[in-house]
């Protein structure tokens, strides 16, 4: 290649270059490796001629580079699989009335919320609730699912005498059930510092399609013991 012609393409390349600074492009060595979302540039040397040879111009050019990780796609994926697998864990099993008692029963003693609820219809509970009741019958739609949100959050606080205080152990009494309805009655113990007390529940459980939920309860006071 003549020297004119040389001449004329480092003019361009200079003229190219003369559009971002050194300081503008992204330093790997400095900075590592790009956010999960960047464009940045960098300069790469080229030559032109046969190899070798002492009359190599070397022209600097630009080169864009496109950066586009899947991290943020790839993340949300799994959360979302993962919230399926457990949909698919936690999916309502056929049991048995009392089956169905021991069940919840297991999960509260470990603080397994998830699977405390699987088998208790807030909507029927919520209605014996004195503190819930009243406001969740005169709500609408919407606001009825904000209430029922607050009635699962107040369940978790671990009232005295409500379905979720957490039981120290129980003892399943005596089960009857027709077709759709169906009691379970139960003895269940609860551990203070100095004390166990115990309480006799009787629950309410009716059946949608083959699976029986907990609908309402009742409690008594059976006395302590140290």
């Amino acid at each position: 290649m003549n020297r004119l012609a040389i001449a004329i393409i480092m003019l361009l390349a200079f003229l190219f270059l003369a559009t971002c600074g050194r300081s503008d492009m992204y330093n790997l060595a400095m900075y590592g490796v790009p956010p999960k979302t960047a464009i940045y540039l960098y300069q790469i040397g080229t030559s032109s001629g046969d190899a070798g040879s002492e009359n190599d111009a070397k022209i600097v050019s630009n080169q864009l580079t496109i950066n586009l990780r899947p991290g943020d796609i790839e993340e949300d994926y799994i959360v979302e699989l993962k919230s399926l697998e457990d949909e698919k864990r936690l999916f309502a099993e056929k049991k048995s009335p009392d089956e169905v008692v021991r069940y919840v029963l297991d999960a509260r003693m470990k603080g397994e919320w998830e699977k405390f609820f699987l088998y208790i219809e807030l909507e029927k509970l919520i209605q014996w609730n004195n503190i819930f009741n009243s406001r969740y019958r005169k709500a609408d739609i919407e606001r009825k699912k904000e209430i029922l949100t607050e009635y699962k959050e107040y369940l978790k606080q671990n009232s005295i005498d409500e379905i979720s205080y957490l039981p120290h152990g129980y003892k399943i009494m005596r089960t009857e059930y027709t077709e759709g309805k169906a009691k379970v009655e139960t003895i269940v113990e609860y551990k203070y510092i100095d004390y166990i007390e115990k309480k006799y529940y009787t629950y309410f459980l009716f059946k949608k399609g083959s699976v029986w939920y907990i609908e309402s309860y009742e409690v008594m006071n059976l006395g302590s013991k140290e």
